[in-house]
């Protein structure tokens, strides 16, 4: 079974939801309903908010912020 990794981040615009696997970064969903409807579309994978996306939800939150012109992950 396939396990996908989730960060969740509340910004300025709303909340956010950064998803990736061991490959790298799949998805950015904004919103609870985008993530419910996502998580629902996963046919039996599960979503862990394990922190192995979080590198890549903080370089968003910074660029979100203005402190970030070039992503690095």
């Amino acid at each position: 079974m396939d396990t996908y990794s989730f960060s969740k981040l509340d910004t300025e615009i709303g909340t956010i939801f950064v998803i990736g696997t061991e490959n790298g970064l799949s998805r950015v969903l904004f919103g609870r309903d985008e993530f419910k409807e996502y998580e629902s579309s996963l046919n039996g994978a599960r979503l862990a908010e394990d922190g192995k996306v979080g590198d890549s939800a903080e370089e968003i939150k910074l660029y979100l912020q203005g402190e970030l012109k070039e992503f690095r992950t």
